[in-house]
This record gives C-alpha cells, sequence and structure tokens, in this order.
C-alpha cells in the first residue's frame, strides 16, 4: 500500500473512530439516571462496569469519618464522639450547595447581562469569598476538634502519617 493512500485512510477513519462511544461492562449505562435513582449495582462498581468511579463508591460526606483518621485505631466512643461533632459543625451533608448553585447561576446571569458592572461583579465576588473564609474556618475548626479527642499516640501517628504525605 502505498504512503499517500494511507494517510488518507487514516484521515478518514479517525474522525469516525473519535466519535465511537465505548461501552462499559455488558451495556452502556446512563450514569445520571444510575445515580439518581441510587441504582448501582454492588458487583459492578467502578468505571470499568460502568458503575461509579471508585472515589465515589460509598462514601458519604458527614456519614463517614475523615480520611485522614483511616489508619488509627479509634474506640468506638471516639468514633461516635468524632461523627457528633462532623455533625454539629457542618449540619446535614450538602446544606450549603444549594446556596453555592444559586450563588453561581446570579454571577453567570450578571456577566450575561446588559445590566453587568464592575460594582455588581465585585460584590458577587466578595460576597463568595467571604463564604470560602467561613467555610474554611469552619473545617479548620473541626479537624481541630478531631485532634483534640485523639489520644496523644494517634496524634503523633496522624501527624507522622501526614509528614509523609507532605514530603
Amino acid at each position: 500500500m502505498n504512503k499517500p493512500f494511507s494517510y488518507l485512510v487514516l484521515m478518514l477513519a479517525l474522525p469516525v473512530a473519535a466519535q465511537a462511544q465505548p461501552t462499559f461492562g455488558s451495556a452502556p449505562r446512563d450514569w445520571a439516571v444510575m445515580y439518581a435513582n441510587n441504582d448501582v449495582d454492588p458487583e459492578l462498581e467502578g468505571p470499568a462496569h460502568g458503575g461509579r468511579p471508585p472515589h465515589h463508591q460509598g462514601k458519604h460526606p458527614g456519614g463517614e469519618l475523615p480520611p485522614y483518621l483511616a489508619k488509627l485505631e479509634l474506640s468506638e466512643q471516639q468514633k461516635t464522639a468524632i461523627k457528633a461533632l462532623i455533625k454539629t459543625t457542618l449540619g446535614e451533608p450538602g446544606a450549603k450547595r444549594d446556596e453555592f448553585r444559586d450563588a453561581v447561576r446570579e454571577q453567570h446571569k450578571l456577566s450575561f447581562s446588559s445590566e453587568f458592572s464592575e460594582d455588581a461583579a465585585a460584590k458577587l465576588i466578595d460576597n463568595q469569598l467571604a463564604e470560602q473564609r467561613r467555610a474554611m474556618l469552619q473545617k479548620a475548626k473541626l479537624d481541630n476538634g478531631v485532634f483534640k479527642l485523639l489520644t496523644s499516640e494517634q496524634q503523633q501517628a496522624m501527624l507522622a502519617d501526614m509528614a509523609k504525605r507532605d514530603h
């Protein structure tokens, strides 16, 4: 086969191949419908099977312990106290999500409207930054409260593990 003809075939085949949609598992799955219905077969977890990606498997914010505690052997009393602290500090999971989405929508409306002004955009940005500051401070207080619930040996083990990750 001559080279120009090979290049022509390749140029014609690439766009078709790029548009092909791979199937995961036995059939393509509609992830949005699966998540909405919480209809994921535990045997088919992971992207290779069309299920939830590994970082989404069975983890629910606020219901589980923070990941930095995973290697510690916590007593049941400590686990209960930490979960209670998380619930009282953060409230229900996703409670602020709707407020954040509304703020983003408001910013988009302003950005793509004839009433745009820098002052209004700056005010929206300042509000979002203030909320981010509040959330970060709340998270820092929560982490400190969790740290204080640990024994001194657990604190040292956690700090050593975090130091390994930070290099």
